[in-house]
């Protein structure tokens, strides 16, 4: 379990992203360590939304050739979210796709994602694919990890999507000032609206998942 502090922000040109990344640096702190990486996300909810409507998400990521799940659990404040993550097998995310909790019933995460529905089915509720560069700002105070995603929400059949662009910063460890520094910085700097949606909301937002 871990306390994840973000902050995001819509990207309507990718632009964006080419000025940031020219600059090499934020604040006078350097743009390190440059990697790309696909991942692949489902969302789970009961079909009525029962863990949309408490502030709840459940995903299951492929990615860098591992699977995971991670349920997250908004606290009062708009960026700052409760996050529990573990890593589970192929066969197991085979398992969950098919909303059969035999043999994944054991993980914790998904007992944690279960035990908010009472008695009601879990089930497959979108998808997304994003293409991920992430750069890291080390301050000496904080680290912290800055995203420029790409982003493809799609139906579960994947006959209805909306491509997006979001820039989001996650507080890897220290200050969470200085997160908030490089925040601010960004949205004067290239007039930036901070998003308060996180990925499921915005996916359920789009998709008009439940009606």
């Amino acid at each position: 379990m871990s306390q994840e502090i973000e902050s995001k922000f819509h990207v309507e040109s990718l632009r964006i992203f080419d000025l940031i990344r020219s600059q090499k640096q934020i604040a006078g702190h350097n743009l390190t360590n440059q990697e790309k990486v696909a991942q692949y996300d489902v969302y789970f909810d009961t079909l009525n939304g029962q863990l949309f409507g408490q502030g709840k998400s459940f995903r299951l990521r492929q990615g860098c050739g591992q699977y995971a799940v991670t349920f997250k659990e908004k606290l009062t404040e708009n960026h700052v979210r409760m996050e529990f993550e573990e890593t589970i097998t192929e066969l197991q995310a085979q398992r969950l796709l098919d909303s059969d909790l035999t043999d994944v019933f054991q993980v914790k995460v998904i007992q944690t994602a279960i035990s908010h529905l009472g008695t009601n089915r879990i089930n497959p509720i979108f998808c997304l694919r994003n293409n991920r560069e992430k750069w890291y700002l080390d301050s000496g105070l904080a680290n912290l990890e800055i995203c420029f995603d790409s982003i493809q929400y799609m139906d579960i059949g994947q006959s209805r999507f909306f491509e997006e662009n979001e820039l989001e910063l996650e507080l890897k460890e220290g200050d969470p000032e200085f997160h908030w520094k490089i925040t601010n910085l960004l949205s004067q700097q290239y007039t930036l609206t901070p998003s308060f949606q996180s990925k499921y909301e915005r996916g359920v937002k789009l998709l008009n998942v439940f009606g």
